[in-house]
């Protein structure tokens, strides 16, 4: 008689299928955890970015701020504010303050330290002689900005600027001050689109909060968090990450005091575990869904390896529109067919374009019927027609924001990418602004600037200085041949054509000229000259005061 034994093969068959299961889960796990870093890495990245361009902004407003004072500060000197009378002077501060910012102050101190003449008429008599900046103006004859001080007039905390002013024999005689009130700051910030994990901080050299955005009154006037102390003397602006007052990790873009501005330390951070909350949760939704898997695994071989095949291919789907997500974070994608009709926009696009409305299967030009018959409809029908990609930039008449558009025609229709520049065509505008107001403060001092190279012997003069020269914009360019024509003929070689070639040959940062010049009606007149030498491009930007 003959004994079998037990059939082995359902157990080996399950153990099998286990090892199976096993060889290609693994990989797959291994691969699912890799993208997981790889998305978190690249969202670390991509706010580390953003908190330098959110640095790069505030740090830029500052030097515009910064470039304005200089450019004042030379102009009332070399128009001669020291030898005006105090009725005359003061005069001059009045008319100017009503072109400056409320948050500047300018006032003229006498070499004692007694300031005679102020666009803050109850500053007159007090003495300055104390203040350092003062002292270092008058010894170096250089214009120089100190620490944060307090106004004595506001009560304010102001940031000093100066530059001396010097008799006929070159001699520094007073004090030129432009007091900047960190008013400013805060109002430049409050104006700003910031996220809403942003924290803004502006301090002084010696570590005191200036500014904080968003608002917290306690926090100003008081020390630096200790961490940021550390980073107040580094040479160069990097990005840290460190614990916030509140012990929560920021990612902070640092500018210490010797890069941007001088003497302002400036950071910009955000919240880490904010910034980092979507690509976290898609982690822990993947990570639950493996863990699921693998406990459904362990019932039954077959059963497991189904479920994991089904789930790793919804988990490869949900990365797929994760990513689809992530992406839409920096373009609006829209897809029109050959009559014009939506059909697809992604989550972008439907926040930018569509302000929540489903736009699927609609004509582009019923949905936004402004657009017909516009520059923008005519060049989009003949990229359409010709099959060439086309670009434009172009306001939304129903949002005001602008737009960048990059459109590429195919067979079945069009693809069309948007990105909002509205940020962009702001900083553009606030730098024509600037550019108005210094033409302003030129304007009131009498001073014209002109950028001039040297290589071409063309150039920009502002209007003033056709003024000066007696000529008309209309009829006159801007050359070497046009100043030589009016340039007095006794100064011509001494004064000005010398001048250029020791300066050039010296490779001198600055250079001062005076000379006299007949204007087209006859009369003579004596011109100072100063500019800055820039040795890219051999050019030479320069104010010119009759």
């Amino acid at each position: 008689m003959k004994t079998s034994e037990p059939d082995q093969r359902p157990g080996w068959s399950a153990r099998r299928l286990s090892i199976l299961f096993l060889v290609v889960a693994l990989p797959l796990i291994a691969f699912e955890v890799h993208n997981i870093l790889e998305l978190r890495k690249s969202r670390e990245a991509e706010i580390r970015t953003e908190s330098m361009q959110l640095l790069d902004q505030v740090e830029s407003e500052q030097q515009r701020i910064a470039d304005d004072i200089e450019h004042v500060l030379v102009a009332l000197t070399e128009m001669g504010i020291g030898q005006l009378s105090p009725a005359a002077c003061q005069d001059t501060l009045l008319r100017i303050k009503a072109k400056f910012p409320s948050y500047l102050a300018v006032s003229v101190s006498n070499r004692s330290g007694t300031i005679w003449c102020s666009t803050e008429p109850q500053a007159r008599g007090f003495s300055v002689a104390d203040r350092s900046y003062w002292q270092e103006a008058l010894a170096t004859g250089e214009q120089t900005n100190g620490a944060t001080l307090t106004s004595r007039t506001t009560g304010r905390p102001s940031i000093p600027f100066a530059l001396a002013y010097k008799d006929e024999n070159g001699v520094p005689t007073g004090v030129v001050a432009v007091l900047l009130d960190t008013t400013w700051l805060t109002l430049f910030l409050r104006e700003k689109n910031l996220p809403d994990d942003a924290e803004v901080v502006i301090a002084d050299r010696s570590g005191i909060v200036l500014a904080h955005q968003p608002e917290m009154p306690d926090t100003v006037g008081k020390p630096l968090h200790t961490p940021y102390r550390a980073l107040l003397d580094r040479g160069e602006r990097r990005v840290v990450e460190e614990p916030g007052p509140d012990g929560r990790m920021r990612i902070t873009a640092v500018s210490p005091l010797a890069a941007g501005v001088p003497n302002l330390y400036v950071h910009v951070s955000l919240d880490k575990d904010e910034s980092m909350r979507p690509v976290n949760a898609a982690a822990r939704r993947t990570l639950v869904i493996f863990a699921g898997l693998f406990l459904f695994a362990g019932l039954t071989a077959g059963w497991s390896l189904w479920r994991f095949l089904r789930a790793h291919e919804l988990a490869r789907s949900n990365a797929l529109r994760m990513a689809a997500v992530l992406g839409s974070t920096v373009d609006g994608v829209i897809e029109l067919d050959r009559d014009w009709r939506f059909t697809y926009l992604n989550d972008k696009a439907v926040s930018l374009v569509a302000q929540g409305r489903d736009l699927r299967g609609q004509s582009l030009w019923d949905a936004f019927p402004e657009l017909v018959d516009t520059p923008l409809w005519h060049q989009a029908h003949q990229a359409m027609a010709e099959q060439m990609p086309t670009d434009a930039e172009f306001q939304g008449a129903r949002t005001g924001r602008w737009f960048w558009m990059r459109a590429f025609p195919n067979a079945d229709g069009m693809s069309v990418y948007l990105l909002d520049i509205t940020r962009r065509r702001q900083a553009e505008d606030d730098l024509r602004k600037s550019k108005d107001r210094l033409s302003l403060a030129l304007e009131s001092a009498m001073a014209g600037s002109f950028d001039w190279n040297l290589t071409t012997g063309r150039g920009h003069w502002s209007e003033e200085t056709f003024r000066i020269f007696g000529l008309d914009p209309a009829v006159h360019e801007a050359t070497s041949a046009v100043w030589r024509s009016v340039v007095h003929p006794d100064d011509f070689d001494i004064a000005t054509l010398r001048a250029q070639t020791e300066m050039l040959a010296e490779r001198r940062a600055y250079i001062r000229l005076e000379y006299r010049i007949i204007q087209p009606g006859g009369a003579v007149r004596w011109v100072s000259s100063i500019g800055r030498v820039s040795y890219g491009p051999d050019a030479c930007r320069c104010i010119s005061a009759a």
